[in-house]
């Protein structure tokens, strides 16, 4: 069944809710950084900006997590 379109306002709860905001927040992260640093070849003055949940704020880890990500690509 489709169900359409689901708006942050409605699944952004439910990951902060339901813990997964910290696996699926890294992933994003991840994959927007691999994509930025692809398109850095391309328009040396491309930028890119992330939301951050409070949860990932509050994770011990998600600083060096980012560093690490930004390292690699």
């Amino acid at each position: 069944a489709e169900y359409g379109e689901v708006p942050p306002l409605e699944f952004i709860p439910l990951l902060e809710e339901s813990g997964l905001i910290l696996p699926a927040g890294r992933w994003i992260f991840e994959q927007g950084v691999r994509v930025c640093a692809k398109w850095l070849q391309k328009k040396k003055d491309f930028a890119l900006s992330f939301n951050l949940s409070w949860l990932q704020l509050e994770d011990p880890d998600f600083i060096t997590f980012m560093q690490a990500c930004m390292q690699q690509y």
